[in-house]
This record gives C-alpha cells, structure tokens and sequence, in this order.
C-alpha cells in the first residue's frame, strides 16, 4: 500500500520526449502516457510513502525527477528517495539525495547515504541538470550498490547494509525522518524486486526516446573584452596616460616580466593557473619573448621560449638566457642554437615549496650586492619551514625554511634573508628591501636576517613596518566589488595584494628634495586583483625605517582603477622607458579554489581557467611625455647608464659590467663615484 503526504501537488506537467522548462506545453501523443498527457506529481514538503514488507536485500527503484531547488541554499537540496523507519532521527537505512552545501556532499550531484550514525556517504560526479528532467535507477544486491543516471552508471561500490531486518517503510521524495525534502517532480515510478541489469536501466532511459540534459548553464556577470575595448574601462589620474603595450595572441596569461639588454620583453605566463592543465592538472606554464621591431613602444611580434613548466611565477633575465622561478625548482633556461627556443634547461636550485600556487617562492630581483633576490612565497611565518635548497652548481643543501633568500646564479651559493615575502619582493635605490602580503599591501624590512641570525636565542622584535601602518587598508575601486564567498568584512579591502615595488625613475614623479640622500618621498605600487586596481603610497622616511599612507583623494579610485571585472593586475615594475608596466592576466575569477568555501567552489568551477586565453600588458606615463622604445643597452654607453635616473637601467648595467669584467671601465667608474 501507499499514500501521498499532505505538500503535493498532482497533474502537473510530467517528463516528456524533449524540454523541462515549466512552460514547456505537453507532448501528445508521449512515449509515457500514450494519446494522453503525461502528468506528474509535484512535491513541495510531502512524501509518497509505501509499507512493502516482501522487499529484501534485493530491489531496484526507478524514477524521473525534476528538480526546483538550487543547490547552494542548505546542506542537502533534497532527498530523492528512503528506506528506513518512519520518524526515525538516526536515519539509518538507504537514502538517496542530491548533494547541498555540506562539505560531505558535492553541490548539485547525488549521493547515497546510510544513515547518521554509519555515516557512509557515496558521491556520483555528474552534476545535475536544474529544472529539467533525469531518470535515476537505485539497484541494490546485498552490500553491491549501482546508481544509475539517465541510463548510464553513475556510483557504482559496496556499502555496508545498515537497514534493520524489520523495517518496511519505503519514501519518494524525502527521507524517512523528514529532514531535507525533495522540492520537485517525480513521474514514472517504479520499485522492483529484483536487481535491475544495465542493459535493462539503459532500455528504460531508451524508451523515453529523450537526450540527457546536461548540466546548468554557467552564468556570468560580464563577458570578457577585447583589448581595445579594455583599455577604455581604466582610470588614471588626471596627466597620465595607459597604453597598451601587449596583448594576445601576442601572449596569454602574464604574470611577471623583465627586460634584457637589447630592450626585448621576456614574460613568464602561468597557463595553468590555478589548477594545472586538464584532468591530471599537468604542467603548462610558458616563457615568451617579445620584440617592438618596429621601434615603436609596443610589442608586435611574439616567440614561444619555452613551455611545460610546472606553475612559473619569477623572471630575471641573465646572460645569455633567462632564470626564472617554478616550484620546487629555480631554472636557468638557454637558447645555444640560435632558434629562439629554449634547449638548455638547467636545474640551479630544487626543494622549493610545491604548496599552493599562491604560496611558491617568485621574484628574482637584483640586488645592489650582486646578488639574486628570492620571495619565499608563503603567507605566514610557519608556511614551509622545513624547506631546504639544493645548489646544484655549489654542491650544497640550505634549510632556509620559511625565510626569503638570496643566490649567486653563477656559483650557486645560498644565504637566507628575512621573510616570507609572498609575491614580490622588491627595493628601493638604496638597498632597503619591501614585500607583500595578501592583506598587507608593502611593508619595510627593517631587521636583515644577518643581524637577527648572529644570536638565535634572542627573541628579537617583530623585523617589518607595515606601509601603511595597519592590516588590510582600505581600497578605492572604480566598480562594484564582485561576490564574495568568505570574508565579507573584507569588501573594499586589501586581499589579494602582490607584487608591491618602489617607483625607481623620475619620469612619472619628480624628485623631491633630499633625493640624492635616499630621505625624499618615495612612490610605492601594489596590485590588488580581485578588486581591479593597482594602488599608489607615499612612503617617507622615518628613522631607520619608513611611514606610509596612501597616495590620493577618498572620493577617487585607486591609481589604476578599472571597471571591467576581468581586469586582473598581478604584477607592476619600473620600466627601463620610465614608464610604470602592468602585468594584466585578465581572467574571470582570480581567487584559486583552494580558498574558498564548498559554495564558492561550486559556484566558480566553471569558471576556474576562463581568460586563459588571453592576457595584456600595460604601460602608464605621463601624458605629455612621447612614447620612447626601451633602450637597447649593447649599443650604448654602459658606463652611463650609471648615471641614469632609472633604476632598471642601471641595475642592468651593473650586471653588464660585472659580466663582461672589463677593467678598462674602472677610471670612469672612479670618476663616476
């Protein structure tokens, strides 16, 4: 015998050959009810419920359903079916459902559990149509459990049989103790005896001569912009100017760039971002050169350097090639046979932190010792503390821990300095280094690791000044902030803040007095990409240290402010032009899943890699300057580059220099000084 609930609905338009919306019109003649329409019931807090007490460890149920609950509301979007005893709050039994916003479940899929304090919860991976109709057929064979989906296997496993022996309750559209119940059609049900064979589920899901749905329809706020479109959505200040520099196909996914000698553009490209490349997540990030052969500020022609690297995140140009940073490796890459192409590939140094690709050490900045500077990559001071470094060219193992470090590339040796930074760390003219943390947009290294690793058994003073003086400062986006799936205290606030760097050239902002001292006003940058803004702070000298505030007016946006969500800033550099560039890796979501909660998960997975296609760079400059091509250093003098106000420049010459150990040069370096 069986009974409907009160909270159903009857007649309602049941499923059909083709459609499922709810003004879908009903197919006459149907597969289903013959020259009739079909109808179904809708269930909307009741259940069917049957007494079958010849049913065994044997049966089969069969069904169509038609759900109209979201899965992002409550922990379980509904329960399809349930045998266990009536009212019954432990639940123990057999219950299939499809998955909510409990961590135990996947969001829109369906599951089989066995009830509370068993707990076995099996997941299928199919995610389900919303509004539109499946089949389903439950088969059960003693501990052998097969769930299948509009006539394909779906969970197939053995779990434990929990139903007690006396129990011959049986319920549709909810479970057993009424929690979570289905809000939806149900049509064509039918329970079996007997274990259902696939070619019979799949003969069933045949006669309704219907293709599967497939799953819902990923829905986006905006849509992605072509470049010159994208450039008009920026802000600046009034007298300054954004070009675009770069875009696809000239590259893809930016994330770090530098310059060599003969003013060529090298860009490190994340491709997989954020969870690597298809279902196996496999290494794709690239290396891409760019050349202005036309002479004429922007980069038109594009060479693949390399590629199959694994999450590639930091660039310096060196020598004759590049090194760049991919965890757990730091890897110098050549081109020996002239094709442009990367053929060497050497390994300096291994045992980085392979954590989240947030959380990988970066940067490669020079320092004025000669030196190569390294950002640890984590967001706390615990974050990778066991890490040691191998220098395959010295020969020698570092446990720098979760400290920052710097290296020689030439000879391999490795010291650790004070840190973490998380992505990029950077100085000013004078040796004073800055770093970056999600909510700390730049801070001050005041204590060196040098002076603090003289005595270890001193519990020295927190080494970092926060510039400004707090966490997470206030933003000023130029658009609405997006949706948000944790921290919501954080809105208008810094949270993905990287790449934070002292302005090294006098281009875009003249000297103050006391600049040749190193005590003038120093202008600062940070990117903040998930609300679309590169900010601007002023910092200024403070004893042995600095203070800092954020450079312009409240009731303007950022520096570089944009509208379009995709607008993604991830890195900003001095250019060797006097120009402050943009890294733009122009994506729909930037957060990586790792962070967020199941719903947010859930509601951004179709989304995770949209704008791997593309990717800009951009430039900013005063308004009344011309656009000048980055100079070509093997042509000029590089002595007097020394002189010059650009930090780049002369970074680069100092390298050159030290390269080419030219002892002709050291009268006019004398003279210099």
């Amino acid at each position: 015998s069986a009974r409907f609930e009160e909270g159903i609905a009857l007649y309602l338009p049941g499923v059909q050959r083709a459609g499922g919306a709810i003004s879908t019109p009903p197919e006459i003649p149907s597969p289903f009810s013959g020259p009739a329409a079909n109808r179904a019931a809708h269930f909307a807090g009741g259940r069917l419920v049957a007494d079958l007490p010849e049913m065994d460890l044997e049966y089969s149920v069969s069904f169509w359903f038609w759900n109209s609950f979201p899965a992002d509301v409550r922990p379980v979007t509904g329960y399809l079916f349930s045998r266990g005893k009536m009212g019954d709050k432990k639940a123990i039994g057999e219950h299939l459902g499809i998955g909510g916003t409990t961590k135990d479940t996947k969001p829109g899929r369906l599951f089989f559990y066995t009830g509370n304090e068993v707990g076995e919860i099996v997941t299928g991976h199919t995610e389900l149509a919303f509004r539109d109709w499946h089949h389903v057929v439950l088969v059960r064979k003693n501990e052998s459990l097969r769930v299948f989906l509009d006539g394909k296997a779906e969970i197939e496993t053995e779990t434990a049989w929990t139903l007690p022996p006396d129990v011959t309750d049986w319920f549709l559209g909810g479970r057993c103790d009424n929690f979570a119940n289905f809000e939806g059609k149900m049509d064509e049900v039918a329970i079996f005896g007997k274990a259902l064979t696939e070619q019979q589920v799949a003969a069933q899901f045949a006669a309704a001569e219907r293709i599967a749905p497939g799953p819902p329809a990923a829905q986006r706020d905006s849509d992605p912009l072509e470049p010159a479109a994208a450039l008009k959505t920026l802000r600046v200040p009034k007298g300054f100017t954004v070009d675009l520099v770069a875009s696809e196909p000239q590259l893809l996914d930016p994330v770090a760039f530098d310059w060599d000698t003969h003013g060529r553009l090298w860009v490190v490209e994340m491709a997989d971002y954020p969870l690597g490349l298809g279902e196996d997540g496999a290494a794709g990030g690239r290396v891409r050169v760019l050349e202005d052969r036309d002479r004429d500020g922007s980069y038109e022609h594009s060479t693949l350097f390399a590629e199959g690297l694994n999450f590639p995140n930091g660039i310096i140009t060196w020598r004759d090639g590049v090194i760049i940073t991919a965890a757990p490796d730091v890897i110098y890459l050549r081109d020996t046979d002239g094709d442009g192409k990367a053929d060497v590939r050497e390994i300096l140094l291994t045992g980085l932190s392979e954590g989240n690709q947030q959380l990988r050490a970066n940067g490669l900045r020079w320092g004025l010792d000669n030196w190569v500077y390294v950002a640890a990559g984590g967001h706390h001071g615990k974050y990778g503390i066991d890490t040691a470094i191998r220098s395959s060219r010295a020969g020698t193992d570092v446990k720098i821990g979760s400290r920052d470090f710097r290296f020689r590339p030439d000879t391999g040796e490795i010291q650790p300095e004070s840190g973490p930074t998380q992505f990029g760390r950077n100085r000013d003219d004078w040796g004073d280094w800055f770093g970056t943390q999600n909510s700390r947009p730049l801070w001050h290294y005041v204590l060196p690791d040098h002076y603090l690793s003289r005595n270890p058994h001193f519990a020295a003073p927190e080494g970092r000044v926060l510039l400004p003086p707090m966490v997470s400062p206030l933003v000023f986006p130029a658009k609405q902030p997006e949706q948000r799936f944790h921290g919501f205290d954080q809105s208008g606030h810094f949270t993905s803040a990287c790449s934070g760097m002292i302005y090294r050239d006098d281009r875009l902002f003249p000297s103050s007095p006391g600049a040749e001292a190193g005590w003038s006003t120093l202008d600062a940058f940070t990117c903040e990409p998930f609300h679309n803004l590169v900010q601007h702070i002023a910092v200024t000298r403070d004893g042995v240290s600095f203070t800092g505030k954020r450079a312009g007016a409240d009731d303007e946006p950022d520096f570089l402010a944009g509208t379009d969500r995709w607008f993604r800033p991830v890195m900003v550099r001095t250019g060797p032009d006097g120009g402050l560039w943009i890294a733009d890796m122009y994506r729909y979501m930037i957060e990586h899943p790792h962070w967020l909660p199941e719903e947010g998960k859930a509601a951004l997975l179709p989304h995770y890699r949209e704008g791997d296609d593309r990717g800009r760079i951009y430039r900013v400059r005063r308004s009344k300057d011309p656009v000048v091509p980055v100079p070509d250093l093997e042509r000029g003098d590089i002595v007097e580059f020394l002189s010059s106000p650009n930090g780049w420049l002369r970074d680069k010459a100092q390298q050159l220099i030290l390269w080419r150990n030219d002892k002709d040069v050291i009268p006019r370096l004398k003279a210099l000084v």
